[in-house]
């Protein structure tokens, strides 16, 4: 019936993995949570199993019965009308009472579903089991249908046999009567084409057993009565050989009717319920109990109309009420809608009052408008005239070392012009002009462009190699300060943002025009200094590299992109020259400590100092160093060098002017710190010489 293939192999197969899994302790079962170890859904499973195995067996048994069919509609000699017309009746009830235990399965199902505490694979299963067997039931009607179309013409011939014989009978004596009637019953015993017959398929009706009943009565008691013996024979015959009406297949799994066991059980009880005048009528007339049922039928069927009568007065007044209902509904709408027009005549009312007052005070309104624009005329030219001249102070700014070389009164250019925003990716290298080697680099260019000033023409100890480099300068702070603490030392910013980088260049062109002689020892250079440091310099070249607040990069995935790393100081050794030294400031412990790690780590620096700086007070009352000592580790380990006091930081400003230029905090990133009273930590390493 339905195509299915043998998956008893995978099935083996997974409950070997599965206990391979268990003994090699891959896999652990998991405790029975606690909900499910006291479960109430048990008796409405149990329930629902029951009745799917019950209508399974009613499924195997009309199954069965079906093959019956097929075999007497195939073999016409072993088989008779009436046999077939009792099957087909027999199928069709079987049809109706498994319509009504499906009924009863799927309201035992939303029992199950609404006490059920199990999980989702065990609701799916119930849900199968309960679909298989609609399927199956489908299935057997369908097949059931095709069966009685296949035989129609066989059926409708055997119809017309049974009518002709009804014919005959009518004119048969009493005896021949009784012989046919004889005959009749023996056709209900068991045919050797199928033994079954006696269990799975009644042979009659329950009503048609009473009748038969009574008229064996009837021929034993009056065998001399003429009449009766020729009435019970005839009626006898008429019930049954002709065929039963066939149902339509297409209402059997509609709403089922009462089946033929609940039938035989009310016939019952009402015979039992009999007086015995009523028995003796009963049994002197054997149609009476064939009128009273019909009649009963016709009480209970007009009892049924007159129920549903009654629900349809129901239902009419329940709507009655309903329409009621949207009667006041739509009164209170009319009233709202009253309300709505009256205010809103009155606010037009109102509106053309108010307009009325407007037409009479024209002019004022008019040069009240014309005031207005006005004004917005004035403030905009305004604006732009501001405008304007920020943008030729700029470029005043900007072209002042070129058109007014020997004016002492050249303005600086202003950082809000050119601010860039602080974070930029270090691994762009897009429109960077950088040399292939250092030989290539012209530094003469860079300081200026013209011969040798008078600076480093009558000092002997000027040095024309760069020598102090500011990795990420900034607005160049640092530079401006170092080219007057080391005047005779040229200094170079690196600086990838361009905004940033072009500021400092015109600045340091300003400060060469306005003060002559000076600011020719430092550069700004816009480049990568993670990418080309080594096109630029030779081994050994710095003294100094300054890494002054840099970039911290907060994420764990941004670390790779800090300007110290353990890569980046195998390049800064390569650069520097031994003795040389790494400032680095920062006002972020997480971003020093990680500085301290990489500078410790690596074996050719030694550390100098470790110093804890804090905002000074004094720096408002006029002092000059901006920050001061901080006796408070933080960072840094108690060890030999970390500074402590002011004395010992002292020392180590006279040993090294730069740590005084730093403590005055010489950086607009220092000066920020300061105002928002965050603390600075310097960090000081030392190049040591190749081991």
């Amino acid at each position: 019936m339905i195509g299915a293939f043998d998956r008893t192999g995978e099935f083996r197969a997974c409950t070997q993995s599965l206990h391979d899994r268990l003994l090699s302790g891959r896999l652990r079962l998991k405790p029975p949570h606690p909900k499910y170890l006291h479960s109430v859904d048990n008796t409405y499973t149990a329930n629902l199993i029951a009745k799917s195995k019950q209508m399974s067996e009613e499924l195997k048994m009309t199954v069965s019965k079906m093959t019956k069919l097929r075999i007497l509609f195939q073999e016409p000699s072993h088989s008779s009308p009436e046999a077939l017309s009792k099957l087909i009746e027999v199928i069709q009830y079987d049809i109706m009472d498994l319509n009504k235990t499906k009924l009863q399965l799927k309201a035992s199902v939303s029992e199950v579903k609404e006490h059920s505490t199990a999980g989702v694979q065990h609701l799916k299963h119930i849900d199968l089991i309960v679909i298989g067997l609609e399927y199956h039931l489908s299935f057997l009607v369908s097949e059931f249908r095709v069966v009685l179309e296949e035989h129609k013409t066989s059926l409708s011939v055997n119809s017309r046999k049974s009518d002709a014989n009804i014919q005959m009978n009518n004119d048969l004596n009493p005896l021949t009567e009784y012989t046919s009637h004889s005959r009749i019953m023996k056709t209900n015993e068991p045919s050797p084409i199928n033994p079954t017959t006696d269990n799975s398929i009644p042979n009659t009706h329950p009503i048609n057993d009473q009748l038969q009943g009574n008229k064996k009565q009837q021929c034993s008691s009056n065998p001399s009565n003429p009449n009766m013996s020729l009435l019970t024979p005839v009626s006898y015959s008429h019930s049954t050989s002709s065929l039963p009406s066939v149902m339509p297949i297409s209402k059997l799994n509609g709403t089922p009717i009462v089946n033929r066991s609940e039938v035989y059980n009310s016939f019952q009880a009402e015979k039992a319920s009999r007086t015995p005048e009523q028995l003796q009528i009963f049994a002197s007339n054997p149609h009476v109990s064939l009128i009273d049922q019909e009649v009963r039928q016709r009480d209970a069927a007009i009892r049924r109309v007159e129920s549903t009568i009654v629900q349809l007065g129901e239902i009419y007044q329940q709507f009655s009420t309903l329409v009621q209902e949207q009667n006041d509904l739509i009164l209170r709408i009319d009233s709202q809608t009253d309300n709505v027009e009256m205010n809103i005549s009155e606010a037009h009312a109102q509106l053309l009052v108010f307009m009325r007052r407007i037409s009479a005070q024209r002019g004022l309104l008019i040069k009240v408008f014309i005031t207005l624009i006005l004004c917005f005329v004035v403030v905009s030219q305004f604006w732009i005239f501001s405008q304007m001249s920020e943008c030729a102070m700029v470029l005043d700014s900007v072209d002042s070392c070129e058109k007014c070389p020997t004016d002492k009164n050249i303005r600086l250019p202003s950082k809000r012009h050119y601010r860039q925003r602080a974070h930029c990716n270090p691994w762009s290298d897009h429109t960077l002009d950088y040399p292939l080697k250092p030989e290539l680099m012209d530094w003469e260019k860079l300081f200026g462009g013209d011969p040798a000033s008078s600076l480093s023409v009558n000092n002997n100890s000027f040095d024309p190699i760069v020598r102090f480099l500011d990795v990420g300068c900034g607005y160049g702070g640092l530079l401006f300060n170092l080219s007057t603490f080391y005047p005779f030392t040229r200094s170079v910013g690196l600086e990838i943002r361009l905004k940033v980088c072009d500021f400092v260049q015109e600045k340091i062109k300003a400060l060469r025009a306005k003060h002559s002689g000076q600011y020719n020892n430092i550069a700004c250079i816009r480049t990568n200094a993670m990418k080309f440091l080594p096109n630029f310099f030779h081994k050994e070249q710095l003294h100094k590299i300054f890494f002054l607040y840099p970039d911290p990069h907060f994420k764990r995935v941004k670390h790779k992109w800090r300007i110290i790393s353990p890569t980046l100081l195998d390049i800064y050794a390569y650069l520097l020259t031994p003795g040389g030294k790494i400032y680095s400031t920062t006002d972020v412990p997480d971003l020093g400590k990680w500085i301290v790690d990489c500078l410790c780590a690596h074996p050719l620096f030694r550390p100098v100092c470790h110093v804890h700086l804090s905002p000074a007070v004094e720096k408002i009352q006029g002092a000059n160093e901006l920050l001061k000592i901080s006796t408070y580790p933080d960072i840094f380990e108690e060890n030999s060098h970390f500074v402590k006091d002011s004395e010992s930081f002292q020392i180590l400003k006279e040993s090294d002017p730069v740590l005084k230029l730093l403590e005055q905090g010489c950086t607009e990133e220092a000066h920020k710190a300061c105002r928002e009273g965050r603390e600075t930590f310097l960090i000081v390493y030392e190049r040591i010489s190749n081991p």
